[in-house]
């Protein structure tokens, strides 16, 4: 018997934070499912390169597929709507048709954290104001400017930065970006286009059951 998703991400980051989105269904505002969450060994250029073609190994196991990879470090030279395209008509060159969604994050998958900085400060022990202090100061160090403005550009790079300075680590673990996602409010990252673009998917694929409770946080 087939279970009812598929989702291929590009490395154990991304792998993290869908295994932490995927069972708030009701956040999602779609019934509960059976899914699996699987990573691209050769990352975000492997997965672009050749995970739609992959994904025909998995075609007698899951009903639906969502491939999932970062704008950067994809190593496709056209634009995101171009690279989208790209991968949906590898996917339904390989019978996926109607059957898959391709979503290209830009320009990575932590763009989806800064939307609900609650659960960032959360995870750190810190509140906004001394957040926006550090996030700052590295702003200012590689001339990037206001942190309201440059956060959508540079959502790695403020994760890691609050990283070193929090932790003394240069990067989180997969499990820490669990944890972070686990707390978010998916209500706020849908104000995400890519975020919002994959939530319309899977309500469309797996509506929720008529009388539910209403949609959590």
């Amino acid at each position: 018997m087939k279970k009812d998703l598929l989702v291929l991400t590009a490395d154990a980051d991304a792998e993290a934070i869908m295994n932490a989105i995927m069972p708030r269904y009701q956040s999602i505002g779609m019934r509960e499912i059976c899914f699996d969450v699987k990573r691209h060994p050769m990352h975000d250029s492997g997965l672009f390169k050749d995970g739609p073609e992959l994904t025909r190994l998995f075609k007698n196991q899951y009903e639906y597929l969502i491939i999932i990879l970062d704008y950067h470090g994809s190593g496709c030279n056209s634009d995101v709507q171009k690279c989208s395209q790209n991968l949906q008509a590898r996917l339904d060159d390989v019978t996926w048709s109607s059957h898959s969604f391709s979503s290209i994050i830009v320009p990575e998958i932590e763009e989806w954290l800064w939307h609900n900085i609650e659960s960032i400060c959360n995870f750190f022990h810190i509140d906004g104001s001394e957040l926006q202090k550090i996030i700052q100061v590295y702003c200012n160090q590689k001339k990037l400017g206001d942190f309201s403005l440059a956060r959508t550009n540079h959502p790695k790079e403020f994760i890691d930065y609050l990283s070193y300075v929090k932790l003394r680590k240069n990067h989180l673990l997969p499990r820490e970006y669990r944890m972070i996602a686990e707390r978010a409010s998916l209500a706020d990252w849908q104000n995400s286009s890519s975020f919002n673009h994959l939530v319309s998917q899977l309500r469309a694929w797996f509506p929720a059951n008529r009388g539910a409770g209403s949609a959590e946080s």
